[in-house]
Formats: C-alpha cells, structure tokens, sequence
C-alpha cells in the first residue's frame, strides 16, 4: 500500500490503525487458564481452541507439541500462546470458546466476562473516534 493510501485508510478506519492487543489482562488470563493447564490435557485442548483462531498458528503451539511437554514447559508455553491469541486479536473468540468449554472454571467464568465488557468497551470508543476523524473534529 502506498503511503497516500495508508494514511487514508488510517483516517477512515482508524479502529482497524490502532487496535492494538491486551497487555493488560494478560496476567488474569494466564491465571485463569493455567487452572485449566493442570488438568490432564488442558494445555493441549486450549491449543486446539487456539488453532482456527490464529492466522498464522505457531508450530511450538501446535496441540501435538504442547501435549508432549513436561510440566514445568507448560507455563512458559501457556504464556506464549496467550500473548499469541492476544497479538492476532482473536482473545475474545478464544475465551468465549474455553468457557463455553471449562464452564465449571468461576475465575475463567469472571475473566471472560470482564474481558468482553473491556473489549466492547474499547470497540465503542475506537468507533467513536472513526465517526469524529470522519467527520473532521
């Protein structure tokens, strides 16, 4: 895209230009995943949620691969694939997926709740930025 170009469709989709990941709730998220790491298979399920969700899935996140990590592997490679979904901007279809799944989790319950109440949050205002940008103000 040439620069012209850019900077138009950065001042008419000015959502779309800074949208960026989550940083913050990382750290909530992991905690309430890992509940669902120590579960025999939870990291390798999680990683198969994660799979259709990622443009481009990573091989060190392949279901295959995480299962066949030892125990202490399994927290660095939760936080990897955390900061993954969160970086390709699919945390919420991902959350909404594992609850729907480890309904039984409260903290992943809470989480996944606060998260879509941050990330309806931070649509709202991104779309209220793209309508002043357009409308010049």
């Amino acid at each position: 895209m040439e620069s012209e170009h850019l900077v138009a469709w950065c001042v008419t989709h000015p959502d779309g230009a800074i949208r960026g990941d989550n940083p913050e709730l990382r750290p909530a998220i992991r905690l309430a995943l890992w509940e669902i790491c120590k579960r025999r298979g939870g990291l390798r399920r999680l990683a198969e949620i994660a799979t259709p969700l990622l443009p481009v899935p990573p091989v060190d996140l392949h279901p295959q691969v995480v299962a066949a990590l030892s125990s202490s592997e399994r927290r660095p490679a939760l936080v990897r694939l955390v900061e993954y979904v969160d970086r390709s901007g699919a945390m919420r279809a991902f959350l909404d997926q594992a609850q729907a799944e480890f309904g039984t989790s409260r903290h992943l319950a809470r989480v996944t709740a606060g998260f879509r109440v941050w990330d309806d949050t931070h649509n709202r205002m991104l779309e209220n930025l793209s309508t002043l940008v357009r409308a010049g103000g």
